[in-house]
């Protein structure tokens, strides 16, 4: 085989999950020297694990519920927890593998489940109220925070991609952009983002 190598100005990465969201695409791009938009490689180490953005945020003074990681051989003794939580693989994305557990009954199958998609699971407790999101784009320089967006579902968890029809997206979902909150809060979710 012959190969050409071409001279790259720079990579837009257009990449969703494992492999294109995790660092590692970012760290190729770094060793073979091609400058790319977007986070580097710690960055979007951290933020494709659910239990180190945690951490980070818990130690930046941003509110985080409380949080459990399993490993591998953990077996988690299901009294241990105050319910509802959520169980889902550290290292995912799109909601795949994610289930509510409402009671220590359903917990060993939450955690089966999840661990199809990931060796290192997370438990976090269920907080009520609504859920926002927020873009801040650039560097600490300058920063372009967006509008916050509000998700509403009709039922179930929110997912981008449903597990048996990836095709039909999140039809239990109605997002809502400005959020239907008041301008101090607005502000408040935009100056943590």
């Amino acid at each position: 085989h012959e190969y050409e190598i071409n001279h790259v100005d720079v990579a837009f990465s257009a990449l969703h999950g494992k492999s294109g969201e995790d660092g590692s695409i970012q760290g190729l791009f770094e060793l073979s020297g091609i400058p790319f938009v977007g986070c580097d490689i710690q960055s979007s180490a951290i933020c494709m694990d659910k239990s180190l953005t945690y951490i980070v945020a818990k130690n930046a003074g941003i509110a985080t519920p409380a949080f459990w990681v399993i490993n591998k051989d953990d077996r988690p003794v299901a009294a241990t927890f105050t319910y509802p939580v959520f169980v889902k693989p550290a290292r995912s994305g799109s909601s795949f593998g994610v289930k509510k557990v409402n009671s220590a009954d359903e917990l060993d199958y939450a955690i089966e489940s999840a661990r199809q998609y990931d060796s290192k699971i997370l438990i976090e407790q269920a907080v009520s109220g609504c859920e926002v999101g927020c873009a801040v784009l650039g560097n600490s320089a300058a920063l372009a925070v967006g509008e916050v967006d509000q998700i509403r579902l009709q039922y179930g968890i929110f997912r981008i991609h449903q597990e048996v029809e990836p095709e039909k997206g999140s039809e239990n979902a109605v997002i809502t952009v400005p959020a239907d909150l008041s301008a101090e809060e607005r502000g408040r979710i935009q100056e943590t983002a």
